[in-house]
């Protein structure tokens, strides 16, 4: 079966007209077509203007201007204080489990030798589960309003 299905493709193959071989001829640019398009190429790249709107509509100004705009920095730097507040207590919510889970382990190796009472694995397993979703709940906190404030058009330093 694998022989007559190779059979079958080389011979299709050998049929079918090497690329480029029929078709349209390639075009060839010579001194004069550089010559005709000369007076249009700052038309693109890094010479191109942006076009303007029609001169009779009116044009409605982008979300990211409005909320510059009417935000200013006392606006952008209370809302950067705001995020860092609650930032800072989610920080302090990981660094208590941080503290606890570091508190079971010396527990855990204190009491090795000793019969007593038994380690609760799935306890030390949920405590690093929160522990990383509160890590990543600040990172997305920060992140959120970083992103908005870049759309929005606030400067960094009013972040700060």
């Amino acid at each position: 079966m694998t022989k007559r299905l190779a059979h079958v493709c080389a011979l299709a193959l050998a049929v079918l007209p090497a690329f480029g071989e029929e078709g349209r001829p390639a075009r060839v640019y010579t001194n004069e077509d550089l010559e005709r398009v000369a007076p249009l190429r700052g038309e693109t790249g890094v010479l191109s203007r942006p076009g303007t709107p029609p001169a009779g509509k009116a044009t409605a100004r982008k979300p990211a201007e409005r909320g510059a705009a009417a935000r200013g920095e006392a606006y952008w730097r209370s809302q950067a204080s705001r995020v860092r507040e609650k930032v800072r207590t989610i920080r302090e919510q990981a660094s208590r489990i941080r503290e606890q889970i570091e508190r079971e382990a010396e527990r855990a190796t204190k009491g090795k030798g000793r019969r007593g009472r038994l380690r609760a694995p799935w306890a030390e397993d949920n405590r690093a589960r929160r522990l990383r979703e509160i890590e990543a709940r600040s990172r997305e906190v920060e992140s959120e309003f970083e992103d908005r404030a870049r759309r929005e058009g606030a400067l960094p330093g009013w972040l700060r």
